[in-house]
């Protein structure tokens, strides 16, 4: 339905651009050269000069620190609780210890 696409592209127009929680969406940058890295996959990700990085199952964000967890079981990673200090938003997603795809224990 055309009516619902654009009705939806506005709403999230306006999310992205009143709430600076949704910063996060815009193109990240690789820690190791400074390249762009975009959402390609929801299992890792790689900058475009070819190092690859992690995604976090809870953020989708690219596990560049040495501070992540990862899950007992599936092995999937996630950023810490204390990954973005100042952003509550982020913080309330991971304060979760148990892994959202198999509900097993972070290390």
């Amino acid at each position: 339905n055309t009516h619902t696409h654009t009705t939806l592209s506005a709403l999230l127009s306006s999310l992205h651009t009143t709430h600076t929680e949704f910063d996060m969406l815009q193109i990240e940058h690789c820690m190791a050269c400074q390249a762009p890295i975009t959402l390609d996959s929801t299992t890792e990700c790689c900058c475009n000069n070819g190092h690859k990085w992690g995604r976090c199952k809870v953020t989708l964000l690219s596990v560049q620190q040495l501070t992540n967890r990862q899950c007992r079981q599936c092995l999937d990673c996630s950023h810490s609780p204390t990954f973005d200090p100042e952003s509550k938003f982020l913080n309330d997603l991971l304060k979760n210890t148990l892994c959202y795809k198999c509900a097993c224990l972070y290390t």
